[in-house]
C-alpha cells in the first residue's frame, strides 16, 4: 500500500503539526515525556474523536482574529460535544466578575463573584459535570431566567493561562443524547487549552491595535495645538483626543472659576454645562489639591458626586481625575469616566480600570495642553467679576439642552438663554 495515502486518509501531516505546537505551547523540560502524557490523557477518546478533536483545534488556531478564534471555539465545542451550546467566560478581576465574550444564543452576560456552576468551576479549578442542573442546589437559574433558555445538562471546564492560573471558563450545554460522558470532559480540557492560547493572543492583538492608534492620536493632538483654534473647539477637540487616547468612554474638561470658587466645564459630549463647587467630587479633588485621582469604582468613594449620574442616566464605574498645570499653577481638571475594556472580548457595559500608564500619558497631556487652554480662556481665568465674564463664557456653548437646578447642594445653573 502506498504509505502517502495513508498519510492523507488519516490527517497525519496535522496531527504531528498540533502535537508540536502543544510542545511549543507548554515548552516542558523532557518533551519525550510530555508527549507520551499528552497522548495517555487521551486515552478514552477514540481515534475518530481524537482526529476531530486536532482538526479542530487546527481550526481555531488558524484563525488570526481573535473574534473569529473565539467564535470558531464555540462552533467546534457545539460539534464535537453534540450540544445545543457553549459559551465562553472571562475573569475580570477588577470587577470581580465573569464575563460572556462569546456564546451561542446568548449575549453580553456578566455572573458576579460565587454565583452558580460557573463561578465553582473557576474556583476550583475543577471540571463539573451535571446530568440535570435544576437537581442539584448550587445552580444559579437566573441566566436562564434572563435568557428565556432551559439548561439541562451542562459540562464546564478551567481555562487557565501558562501559570495555572484560572482566567476563564469554557462551558457546554445540554448533550443532545443525555448527559455529557468522560470522554467528553478530555475533548473540552484540550479546547479549553486552546482558549487560553487564544485569550492570550487576544491580548497582543490588542496591544498591537491599542499602540497604533495611539500614535495616531499623539499626531492628530501635536497638529491641533499648532492650530490657532477658538477656545470652545480647542477645548472639545482636547477632550475628544484625551478619551480616545486611554480608551475612555467619557472626557471632561473642567477650568477654575477662582471668583466664584467654582469648576467650569469647558468641554464635554454631554450637552450640558454646569460648575461644581471647589469641595465637591473626585475631578474637584484633583483640581485643589494637585493630585491624580484613579479609582476602579467610584461608587465606593465618599469622595464621589453621583447627581450627575442620576440626572443623564449614566453610570460612572472606572474614574480618572488629572489636575491640568500651567507654570506650576493648577488652572483645571481633566475628568476621564469607563475605560473600555478590550474590544476583541465584545460589547460588555463593564469597565476597566485606568493603568499607571494611562495616568502617566493623561499627566502629560494635560502638561501641554495647560498653556493653550490658559491662552484661550485668559477671561474667564485672569477677570475677577464673575457675572460678566462668565456670560461672556456661556455664550460660546450656545443653547443649554440641560442644566442643573440653582438651588442644588451640588451643582449651580449654568440657564438656558432664551431666544430673542
Amino acid at each position: 500500500a502506498d504509505p502517502s495515502s495513508y498519510f492523507i486518509e488519516k490527517n497525519i501531516e496535522q496531527l504531528f503539526e498540533t502535537l508540536m505546537e502543544a510542545v511549543v505551547t507548554a515548552k516542558p523540560e523532557n518533551p519525550r515525556q510530555f508527549l507520551a502524557a499528552h497522548l495517555q490523557d487521551n486515552r478514552s477518546i477514540s481515534f475518530h474523536d481524537f482526529l476531530s478533536l486536532f482538526n479542530s483545534i487546527s481550526k481555531i488556531s488558524a484563525e488570526t482574529n481573535p473574534r473569529n478564534a473565539f467564535d470558531s471555539i464555540i462552533n467546534e465545542t457545539c460539534k464535537l460535544l453534540n450540544c445545543e451550546r457553549a459559551s465562553l467566560f472571562i475573569h475580570d478581576p477588577t470587577q470581580k466578575c465573569l464575563k460572556l465574550i462569546v456564546g451561542k444564543g446568548a449575549k453580553g452576560l456578566v455572573l458576579y463573584e460565587n454565583s452558580g456552576f460557573t463561578w465553582t468551576v473557576f474556583n476550583t479549578k475543577q471540571c463539573v459535570n451535571i446530568a440535570d442542573v435544576y437537581s442539584d442546589p448550587r445552580f444559579d437559574c437566573s441566566v436562564d431566567l434572563t435568557t428565556g433558555f432551559v439548561s439541562k445538562s451542562m459540562l464546564g471546564v478551567p481555562i487557565l493561562n501558562q501559570d495555572r492560573e484560572a482566567i476563564g471558563v469554557l462551558l457546554a450545554l445540554n448533550k443532545k443524547t443525555g448527559a455529557f460522558p468522560e470522554k467528553d470532559e478530555e475533548i473540552m480540557a484540550k479546547l479549553a487549552h486552546q482558549a487560553g492560547i487564544s485569550i492570550r493572543n487576544a491580548y497582543y492583538y490588542q496591544q498591537a491595535i491599542y499602540n497604533e492608534n495611539k500614535t495616531k492620536v499623539l499626531l492628530r493632538f501635536i497638529k491641533n495645538l499648532s492650530k490657532d483654534k477658538p477656545g470652545q473647539p480647542l477645548a472639545l477637540e482636547l477632550a475628544k483626543h484625551a478619551g480616545d487616547l486611554i480608551n475612555a468612554d467619557r472626557c471632561q474638561i473642567f477650568l477654575i472659576d477662582r471668583s466664584a470658587e467654582k469648576l467650569l466645564l469647558i468641554a464635554a459630549d454631554s450637552g450640558v454645562d454646569f460648575r461644581l463647587p471647589l469641595n465637591s467630587g473626585l475631578v474637584s479633588y484633583a483640581a485643589t489639591t494637585g493630585e491624580t485621582v484613579n479609582i476602579s469604582n467610584a461608587y465606593e468613594d465618599p469622595r464621589n458626586i453621583t447627581d450627575f449620574d442620576e440626572i443623564f442616566n449614566y453610570k460612572t464605574q472606572s474614574l480618572m481625575a488629572v489636575p491640568i498645570k500651567c507654570d506650576d499653577e493648577i488652572i483645571g481638571a481633566i475628568q476621564v469616566t469607563n475605560k473600555h475594556y478590550h474590544n476583541v472580548f465584545g460589547d460588555i457595559e463593564i469597565y476597566d480600570t485606568f493603568t499607571k500608564e494611562d495616568e502617566k500619558l493623561l499627566q502629560v497631556f494635560s502638561e501641554v495642553m495647560g498653556k493653550k487652554l490658559k491662552h484661550s480662556f485668559r477671561l474667564l481665568l485672569d477677570i475677577t467679576p464673575v457675572t460678566e465674564d462668565v456670560s461672556k463664557f456661556e455664550s460660546s456653548f450656545g443653547k443649554k439642552k440641560n442644566s442643573f437646578s440653582e438651588d442644588s447642594s451640588t451643582m449651580q445653573v449654568i440657564k438656558e438663554e432664551k431666544e430673542t
